[in-house]
């Protein structure tokens, strides 16, 4: 029950920081920018994978992204039943990644792009190259969950 609460919420947070970066960000040339200037929201389209990559592809993403989601449920429904043998750092880290590669596919089937919109700076200052968004952070966050998960298992 925990691990559908988190996928639903980390869904539910990313849909709805998008439907708000597509509101209140007019275009890619505004940026705000947030706590001491190190997080900023600038509002892109992204076609392709992580980082743009295969955007002259949309059914090569969009497959990828399905069979992505589709493993996740499968492992999220192989946890449920192991119970007491699996971590709950694991179980929270497949339900954060379903929730956000869910979140990513929705924008594919229905926009045909993914809208990201957050912005980090490094630590010497320089904006970074990549702009995500709360499905992109829940896929890292629950893979890292994972990690530390199967670690903790052994």
């Amino acid at each position: 029950m925990k691990s559908l609460l988190i996928g639903s919420g980390a869904f539910l947070a990313d849909y709805v920081g998008k439907r708000l970066a597509e509101k209140h960000l007019d275009n890619k040339r505004e940026t705000r920018s947030y706590l001491h200037d190190r997080v900023s929201f600038q509002l892109v389209k992204n076609k392709g994978m992580a980082g743009g990559g295969h955007a002259d592809d949309p059914k090569l993403v969009t497959g990828v992204s399905l069979a992505g989601v589709v493993c996740m449920a499968a492992m999220a429904a192989y946890e449920s039943a192991q119970r007491d043998k699996v971590s709950s750092l694991s179980k929270a880290g497949t339900a954060l990644m379903l929730g956000g590669g869910a979140g990513n596919l929705l924008d594919r089937l229905t926009k045909h792009e993914v809208t990201d919109f957050i912005c980090f700076k490094h630590l010497n200052g320089k904006p970074g190259k990549y702009v995500y968004n709360i499905a992109d952070l829940a896929l890292f966050a629950g893979a890292t969950l994972c990690l530390l998960g199967s670690l903790k298992e052994k």
